[in-house]
């Protein structure tokens, strides 16, 4: 999971990012904090209830869909697709 929000987080380098440099870092950080206190307690949950560990939390479909959406341009160049956004098209 934390993988997935670092890709996010570091859109498009870890030196120029997207989100670290605007106003959505706030909004960044409250969803990543929601998402690890929402993974926390159900694993309270699980283990005051003697229930087997949470392996998987559905948001971590969305956070990782995020996180490959962000990369997308790069990926696909990298792996020879060529591929624009529309948003820079003209």
């Amino acid at each position: 999971m934390v993988g997935f929000q670092l890709l996010w987080l570091s859109y498009p380098t870890y030196d120029d990012s997207a989100i670290i440099h605007s106003t959505l870092f706030i909004p960044f950080l409250c969803a990543w904090g929601l998402q690890f206190a929402h993974q926390v307690g159900k694993m309270i949950l699980a283990h005051v209830t003697k229930q087997p560990f949470p392996l998987f939390d559905p948001m971590w479909i969305l956070t990782g869909l995020l996180g490959l959406d962000a990369n997308a341009e790069w990926l696909l160049n990298r792996y020879g697709f060529s591929w624009q956004p529309s948003a820079t098209q003209h």
